[in-house]
């Protein structure tokens, strides 16, 4: 968090630490389905000021079979660390009008800092659904009714299944688009929020199949033109993945006022960098009428 790098506040009303945390952490934490635990991977290192993050991968460990007591023999190769540049960031310059930086009041700042804080992490959330599509596996089917949607979800985690025969963590979360969700509420198998009370966190609206339910209202807006992998892709329904498979770091993130150059105001202005990585495409599956990858 960064206000005024030369002080701790803006103005005896504007502390800065207080703005961070009261105002812009908590709305970046509560918007969007990427929730590091539940659908990102939380195991990655970012290095205060750092251009990139880093996680190490595991790959299969190499078993052996011989004779008792035996040598042993270690293997080295099946864990590498990944570096992600964190070289992508998102931008917010606003201008609050005819406001000076000693005189405005936090609550004004505050405002127009989360709905920046909301922007931002829609449009960061937004790019990180990309990029599970375009590098995730897809399953293509007609699409789902309301007597169809628990079976094809059911058959979906099979595929994530047989997909990962040495692994004992399966899929943990499934991310669907509001018609899916009302698919879903029309079906007996869904376990509604309402049943578990308070006790989920933001953008999690269920349970089924065993797999935590996520709605996202902009997984189904995007299109074939945002993706590099795939020619045409339509009709996406629900995205079914495991929490170690997507890695979403972000670095520093920058807001501040300052007094405005060009017009009688004050702006506010915000950076935050990010970068993605796809850790396993097999553990990242998603369900859509078309999906038709690159030639």
């Amino acid at each position: 968090m960064a206000i005024n790098p030369n002080a701790t506040a803006i103005t005896a009303n504007l502390n800065a630490d207080d703005l961070a945390l009261n105002y812009i952490y908590p709305t970046l934490e509560s918007v969007g389905v990427l929730i590091p635990g539940v659908t990102i991977n939380p195991e990655v290192s970012v290095e205060v000021g750092a251009a990139s993050a880093f996680y190490y991968k595991n790959d299969d460990p190499v078993v052996t079979e011989g004779a008792a007591g035996r040598q042993l023999n270690t293997n080295a190769a099946g864990n590498y660390r990944k570096d992600i540049l964190l070289n992508r960031s998102l931008q917010v310059d606003e201008l609050i009008p005819h406001a000076g930086a000693h005189a405005i009041s936090v609550d004004l700042v505050g405002d127009v800092l989360v709905k920046a804080a909301i922007k931002s992490a829609n449009a960061w959330g937004k790019l990180g659904l990309i990029r599970m599509l375009n590098e995730g596996t897809a399953v293509t089917g007609t699409a789902s009714t309301k007597s169809t949607i628990y079976s094809n979800i059911i058959d979906t985690i099979e595929a994530f299944d047989t997909a990962n025969p040495e692994r004992s963590t399966g899929a943990n979360y499934i991310i669907v688009t509001p018609k899916t969700l009302g698919l879903l509420r029309k079906s007996d198998e869904f376990i509604s929020n309402t049943v578990t009370g308070g006790i989920l966190m933001d953008g999690i609206v269920g349970h089924v199949g065993g797999l935590t339910v996520l709605l996202s209202t902009q997984l189904p807006t995007i299109v074939h033109g945002d993706l590099s992998n795939y020619s045409a892709l339509s009709g996406v329904e629900f995205v079914v993945g495991a929490a170690d498979a997507f890695i979403a770091p972000t670095g520093f993130k920058n807001f501040r006022t300052i007094e405005s150059e060009h017009y009688f105001g004050v702006k506010i202005q915000a950076e935050i960098v990010y970068g993605f990585d796809v850790a396993d495409a097999n553990r990242l599956f998603f369900r859509a009428a078309t999906a038709t990858p690159q030639a």
